[in-house]
């Protein structure tokens, strides 16, 4: 098992605070919706939780900088995935 370095993912850092703000734009292509977190705003364990009800596709996480995002392919799977997680994030299209 590899060794977290401190130094270098500084997300380790992150306390999270309630509701953290989430952005949607369409990807580049057009075809799906990005849903971005704002860097350093939200903690592994929290992005992990939001992924883990699998309301939205693909998700990334950057150790380094704290940066989350998540795809999915319609607006209303969004609005479910928002609505179910209400407590932690808003959702702003």
């Amino acid at each position: 098992m590899a060794e977290i370095n401190f130094q270098k993912e500084k997300s380790w850092s992150i306390k999270d605070k309630f509701p953290i703000n989430v952005y949607v734009e369409k990807s580049w292509t057009g075809t799906y919706f990005v849903i971005t977190a704002p860097s350093m705003s939200i903690s592994y364990g929290v992005w992990e939780e939001l992924d883990s009800n699998r309301e939205v596709d693909i998700s990334r996480y950057e150790y380094d900088n704290g940066k989350a995002t998540w795809t999915s392919y319609t607006l209303d799977q969004i609005k479910k995935w928002g609505e179910k997680n209400k407590d932690k994030i808003i959702i702003n299209l």
